[in-house]
């Protein structure tokens, strides 16, 4: 996992070939105002999804994680609090992983919890299992996703 913000994100572009696309989309001051949903950016290599709505509590939270896409959260208003957990400490499958939907949650507890605000980047591998969404608000936030 990768915490930091949208400013600093330069330092991480020897991650991955495509991430110097992902910091350019994401500063591009037109992405703000992306519609909700999906939208295209490189096909199913590089794509975003852009929400908006009523965060969740902890408890409602479940850890979630992928295996072909690392997961960019970029959040532009609002203020949320994600867990964290490595998958390799991950042991209750709550939904096992589908292949179609790049998918799979668990109902262990997060081993840690941060909070982001605006201008926070947090990056999640397959290897991070993650509880996003969390706020006593309104988030409105932008994940890129990341094909390995």
């Amino acid at each position: 996992m990768i915490l930091d913000t949208l400013s600093n994100a330069d330092r991480y572009v020897s991650l991955h070939p495509a991430f110097s696309r992902v910091i350019a989309f994401l500063r591009d001051p037109t992405t703000r105002e992306l519609k909700l949903g999906r939208s295209e950016i490189d096909g199913t290599r590089l794509y975003a999804i852009a929400s908006s709505g009523p965060g969740k509590t902890a408890d409602e939270a479940r850890l979630e994680a992928h295996r072909l896409y690392a997961d960019v959260h970029y959040l532009i208003s609002g203020k949320e609090s994600m867990g964290w957990r490595s998958i390799e400490r991950c042991h209750h499958v709550e939904s096992p992983y589908d292949k179609e939907k790049d998918f799979m949650l668990f109902s262990d507890d997060p081993a840690l919890w941060f909070t982001a605000h605006p201008g926070t980047i947090a990056v999640f591998f397959p290897w991070d299992a993650h509880a996003p969404m969390v706020s006593n608000g309104v988030v409105h936030k932008i994940v890129v996703k990341l094909k390995l």
